[in-house]
């Protein structure tokens, strides 16, 4: 039982991990995407990539939530995310602009 616990939290543990990863991954694309930042974009363009960036991050915040309610169940700590509030600062950034 106890060793069905310990890996039932490595799971968990890797799936929080690797939704961070995304989130860092979609801020670096947010930061680094030519059509969200170029002045010549048409808005449609750039707004319907920037919805595609929302849509993967608001997929992955929700799967996180699903985790550290996972974590609180089993009374395990459960890390905050700083990659969630850096990610919707440079979105908002980004969307103001188109």
């Amino acid at each position: 039982m106890k060793e069905a616990r310990e890996a039932n939290v490595e799971e968990l543990e890797k799936r929080v991990q690797e939704e961070q990863e995304k989130v860092a991954a979609l801020i670096e694309k947010i930061s680094a995407s030519e059509t969200l930042m170029r002045a010549s974009t048409p808005a449609k363009e750039a707004l319907e990539e920037a919805a595609r960036y929302k849509k993967r991050f608001d997929n992955s915040v929700e799967r996180l939530a699903q985790y550290q309610a996972y974590q609180a169940t089993l009374k395990l700590p459960a890390p905050t995310v700083p990659e969630i509030a850096e990610f919707e600062r440079k979105f908002a950034v980004r969307h103001r602009l188109w």
